[in-house]
């Protein structure tokens, strides 16, 4: 039984699939003098929340067996992890983590690659459930690069068909990005054909993650738009569709500068650009499925720092966490610890206190 068995079988009693599919969250990772400023949201037409828990060197990063796969990937960790799981409507699945090294990795929905999971082929790789898949990248891996490297030459693959945990089958798309500005974007294309896209957030369109369509439609969007031109936003589209949100962090993104900023500025400023271009208020409808969702929780930091700092959406509350600290707490409880970010950010906490995590569920 996995990390907080007690809230993953309660939701499951109520659903055992994703409760929305909505074209759900956003990030926007940008170069500042100071290094890499980024911020990703999670965004669903249900509240969820943000439990925090660490991998430490040695530890297993793979909570979730890839089902269907002849390997599974189960090498110990080689860097410290902070993860994010989300645990009240998605199951456990991890939305986001972070490593010591300066790199992030996360999981995005990707509703359009939900056709073209089933005719996905195991490898032979050692294969990684998605649930798992930003924990593991960070904890395995120092640098984006490395990643498509190790990638390239088989030390592992996403069991793309499998389950997502206890979340059921669903199409994502997974990205990296490390404290160089160095990207890597993976996603699974019509035939089961997984597109591997690299490069440095300042050179190529990779600093701006969204949903679906699929990035090469994305970038039709943004060739048709002309996103370079002019800074006044006559034509951006105001919907909040997945397109319409990653034209508009692509517009934001090419037509504002974080040179000359402090580092509080330049954060703020990235926070500022997500709020314009991707926040999702609530009750307004997407046209693309007629459906409402909302943004429900941000992180931003500057790649490498010690410090993330996270928003609750719903109360505006925002608290932060020391990686440092949390290696500290995981040291000193000679194992994993976790935090409800949430909860803490909602009783006014400044900085995020690291404890022991919940119990499995008696007979687990």
């Amino acid at each position: 039984m996995t990390l907080f068995s007690k809230v993953m079988m309660a939701t499951l009693m109520a659903s055992t699939a994703l409760v929305s599919s909505a074209d759900a969250c956003s990030r926007l990772a940008k170069h500042s003098d100071h290094g890499v400023a980024y911020v990703r949201s999670v965004d669903w037409g249900t509240k969820t929340g943000m439990d925090l828990v660490t991998f430490g060197v040695g530890d297993d990063v793979t909570t979730y067996e890839a089902e269907g796969f002849y390997r599974q990937a189960n090498e110990p960790a080689k860097n410290f992890t902070v993860a994010w799981v989300e645990n009240e409507s998605f199951h456990g699945v991890q939305a986001q983590a972070f490593n010591d090294k300066g790199m992030v990795a996360d999981t995005l929905y990707m509703a359009p690659s939900a056709d073209y999971i089933g005719d996905y082929k195991d490898n032979g790789a050692p294969a990684v459930n998605l649930a798992d898949a930003p924990g593991y990248l960070v904890a395995m891996y120092d640098t984006a690069p490395e990643i498509a490297e190790a990638y390239n030459s088989g030390e592992f693959q996403f069991a793309w068909s499998a389950d997502l945990g206890y979340a059921g089958q669903h199409g994502v798309h997974v990205s990296a990005v490390d404290a160089n500005g160095d990207a890597v974007l993976f996603q699974v294309n019509e035939g089961g054909e997984v597109l591997v896209y690299t490069g440095n957030i300042e050179g190529s369109d990779l600093g701006v993650k969204a949903n679906a369509p699929l990035l090469q439609y994305h970038r039709e969007n943004i060739a048709a738009f002309n996103a370079e031109d002019g800074n006044t936003a006559e034509n951006v589209p105001a919907d909040i569709s997945s397109a319409s949100r990653h034209l508009r962090l692509t517009w934001l993104n090419q037509n504002i500068s974080l040179g000359g900023m402090s580092k509080p500025e330049a954060l703020g400023t990235v926070q500022n650009m997500y709020d314009s271009g991707a926040s999702v208020p609530q009750q307004v409808i997407d046209p693309t499925i007629g459906a409402t969702y909302t943004t429900r929780q941000t992180s931003r930091t500057i790649l490498g720092d010690d410090i993330i700092t996270v928003r609750d959406f719903a109360t505006a509350a925002e608290i932060s966490y020391s990686i440092t600290d949390a290696k500290i707490a995981h040291e000193l409880s000679g194992g994993r610890v976790c935090a409800d970010a949430m909860d803490q950010a909602n009783e006014g906490g400044r900085m995020i206190q690291f404890r022991s995590c919940p119990k499995p569920a008696a007979g687990s």
